[in-house]
């Protein structure tokens, strides 16, 4: 019976993960109804699984809500029909795209605001230290959660990312700013280079740093429901910036400087022909315009 078996994930996924299968398993339970302690394997069709889809788009959740708790249940049918396992032997499958959302970013200005703003809770610091560090070297959460003192040289620093199924080193030159903030805990304990707390720890933390950094300006972002309906909804832009914004802003802020497109890549590791990087070049109006005028100046 599939109940028993999402036990697997609290026992080999990390703890977010298990919080959003248990999450999952609740709608898949409320879809079910009554039969899902007897459900078993063989009643998992195509069929059966697109009508916990549109479920949950009866629940009225956005498109990506929909989309995270379909990817979870396939995800779990998946690890069940692994060929070590085969508790499952079936093809559903449940289809869905995530909507491609606006890129919340922090520019030059804004990031040498944020370094001045003064934080008189040192967690709340050391928050602001690592995000502005990705503002610097382009790395994403995990990246700079498992750079090690050792990774540090005099003008770069090495990280490791997967690519194509290898593990492929980045070298990145060592921005001042970066080398200011690494020095500022060349002596804190163990191996690694900065005091990063958990994902789910820092996003919460950063929401706090933005406000009181006075980044609440509204914004308005196109959300698609389940049923497609589009709704415009607005947010404090600190609401929206999380532990990956830092990375954007790194990307933003390097196109908006001109660099070229290849030598961002090179840092950052996309691949050649990323789709998803060239949503960075739908930058701000402000940007836009102060090119336009380098571009026609007298």
């Amino acid at each position: 019976m599939l109940s028993r078996d999402i036990q697997y994930v609290k026992e080999e996924q990390a703890y977010n993960t298990y919080k959003k299968i248990k999450t999952t398993e609740s709608h898949f339970a409320e879809y079910a109804g009554e039969k899902y302690d007897m459900l078993t394997f063989d009643e998992i069709t195509n069929e059966y699984a697109d009508g916990f889809r549109k479920h949950l788009i009866g629940m009225d959740h956005l498109n990506n809500t929909v989309v995270k708790y379909t990817r979870a249940f396939g995800g779990f049918l998946n690890w069940c029909r692994d060929s070590k396992r085969k508790y499952y032997t079936g093809d559903a499958t449940i289809k869905g795209k995530e909507n491609e959302i606006e890129v919340i970013y922090l520019n030059r200005k804004e990031v040498d605001h944020l370094i001045t703003v003064p934080l008189a809770n040192q967690t709340l610091r050391q928050v602001r230290d690592v995000f502005v560090y990705g503002c610097f070297s382009s790395m994403r959460y995990k990246d700079i959660f498992n750079l090690k003192k050792t990774d540090i040289k005099k003008d770069y620093f090495t990280f490791y990312i997967s690519k194509g199924g290898r593990t492929v080193s980045q070298e990145v030159p060592l921005h001042p700013i970066a080398k200011r903030i690494l020095d500022r805990y060349k002596k804190i304990p163990g191996e690694k280079a900065l005091p990063v707390l958990s994902n789910q720890k820092m996003n919460a933390h950063l929401k706090t740093v933005m406000e009181k950094a006075g980044f609440t300006e509204k914004v308005t972002v196109a959300e698609k429901r389940g049923n497609g309906k589009v709704e415009m909804v607005q947010y404090r832009k600190c609401d929206l910036i999380s532990c990956h914004t830092s990375r954007k802003s790194f990307i933003s802020i390097a196109v908006a400087g001109g660099m070229s497109e290849i030598t961002i890549k090179s840092i950052t590791g996309h691949s050649k022909n990323s789709r998803a990087f060239t949503r960075y070049y739908d930058i701000s109006r402000s940007v836009k315009a102060e090119a336009f005028k380098k571009a026609f100046k007298k």
